[in-house]
């Protein structure tokens, strides 16, 4: 494979150079075997042989289950070893920290196991490389990054180190469920299925739908609005809506501009958030329905979508994520994994999507998803109870925060209903409590906001 493409864009990722606007070190790092064109740099990465012809995509371009560390750090592809060869010559860093990038960011390994998949056709977390070689939960493309300054500014270059924050906070609700029940279907349901008693079930099914235990948007947006209100220029609230599907996992179906859903996107314009496509399980399968399904989406929100995540995060092949390229979506929010909480990709930072099918370098933005709560608790996922749940979230939060990255956090609406999940609303206001920590210029805490006012809220025990 020619890696020519995009090795140059890896470099400048790893040395931050996307956001930071110090001056550029990329062109001081070259990433060569050619001992000619090495005299030009003051660093050269030695590429192992994972792109050559004869080891891309085969059995021999998985790294080992027990990699080597370079400098504290698993190392998927070459030795951790950095070698002078001449006094006034570059610092030969054979570590492949340009291979171990991409195969991390590209999702490579979901593209050559693509028999591993559950039955909404992810490839399961916990068969993730990182999960098996343990650093799910460590965002090493970022370590990478540091060590290969480190080594500039032992080869006498000025380099400026990220301070600790968030570069980015995107607090994302996915609208599966808007409600819990509203009209004839879901009479029947609560009647005839669930053996409510007709006068209930007919009280629930009709109904005002602001009284309807999934209605929490008022609440959490008000959550929402606060933590923009300290970082006005950095923390974004984004509402994912579904399209019509026809399978039993994409209902209930809705339309944006009918209500009640039409009150959300309202709701969406007076608290300032961002509106994205939730693409139905069932078009996950069904590419040719999914140009109509995005000009659904666009039609009744009046508005260009740029933005998508994958409902159940199902973007199974590389292929998914190359297919929103051509409807013109521009950003993914899909990049976690259902079953365990961590970095998929491998960073905390938002990455251009590298086709692991052809060595493409894209305009499709991928922004990791560091953790949807339902991940964290349910018992075919991590099974962890409230403490270690908040534990393990705070500890990834922490993560992003010491490398700049950016934070994603992903709550439902219906997790978000206190009279359901009173766990998940706890842990988000905490988690909420927590960037406040993390971030420098914290001030006051999240509030619970009620018809009756501002009232204080408390921390997990």
């Amino acid at each position: 494979m020619n890696y020519k493409g995009f090795s140059d864009y890896i470099i400048s990722f790893l040395l931050r150079e996307e956001s930071d606007p110090q001056p550029s070190l990329s062109p001081l790092v070259g990433y060569t075997r050619d001992p000619e064109e090495m005299k030009q740099y003051k660093v050269v990465i030695y590429p192992s042989s994972f792109f050559d012809v004869d080891t891309y995509a085969t059995e021999a371009a998985f790294p080992p289950l027990s990699p080597p560390l370079w400098k504290g750090t698993p190392l998927l592809f070459g030795l951790p070893q950095t070698e002078k060869i001449t006094e006034d010559g570059p610092l030969i860093l054979y570590a492949d920290i340009v291979a171990s990038t991409y195969f991390l960011i590209s999702r490579y390994e979901e593209m050559i196991r693509r028999d591993d998949r559950d039955d909404y056709n992810r490839f399961p977390g916990k068969s993730s490389y990182p999960y098996r070689a343990g650093f799910i939960h460590r965002p090493i493309i970022e370590e990478y990054g540091r060590n290969l300054m480190e080594l500039l500014e032992q080869e006498g270059c000025i380099v400026s180190y990220p301070q600790q924050g968030f570069s980015q906070i995107n607090l994302t609700h996915d609208i599966d469920r808007p409600y819990e029940y509203n009209g004839v279907r879901s009479f029947f349901r609560a009647w005839i299925k669930e053996k409510i008693a007709l006068p209930k079930a007919l009280k629930l099914a009709f109904q005002n739908v602001l009284k309807d235990r999934f209605w929490s948007f008022p609440r959490f947006l008000e959550w929402n609005r606060e933590v923009a209100r300290k970082y006005p220029t950095k923390c974004s609230t984004i509402l994912f809506y579904k399209t019509p599907g026809k399978w039993k996992e994409d209902r209930p179906n809705y339309r944006a501009n009918k209500y009640p859903i039409s009150r959300i996107h309202e709701l969406a314009l007076k608290f300032g958030a961002e509106e994205g496509w939730h693409v139905p399980l069932s078009l996950s399968q069904n590419p040719n329905r999914r140009t109509k399904s995005l000009q659904l989406l666009e039609q009744d929100l009046k508005q260009n979508i740029s933005k998508a995540r994958y409902h159940y995060l199902a973007a199974g092949e590389p292929e998914d994520t190359s297919l929103l390229i051509s409807l013109g979506i521009r950003e993914d929010y899909s990049m976690g994994y259902a079953d365990v909480a961590g970095f998929r990709l491998g960073t905390c930072r938002p990455v251009r999507f590298i086709s692991p099918n052809r060595g493409e370098l894209t305009s499709l933005t991928l922004h990791p998803l560091t953790l949807m709560e339902a991940t964290l608790t349910r018992p075919n996922y991590m099974n962890l109870g409230e403490k270690e749940a908040f534990c393990y979230a705070e500890s990834l939060l922490e993560e992003v925060a010491k490398h700049r990255g950016e934070l994603t956090l992903l709550f439902h609406n219906d997790s978000l209903a206190k009279e359901i999940s009173p766990l998940y609303s706890k842990l988000y206001r905490e988690l909420l409590r927590t960037i406040f920590r993390l971030e420098p210029s914290h001030e006051d805490p999240i509030r619970e906001h009620t018809s009756e006012g501002h009232k204080p809220w408390h921390p997990i025990e």
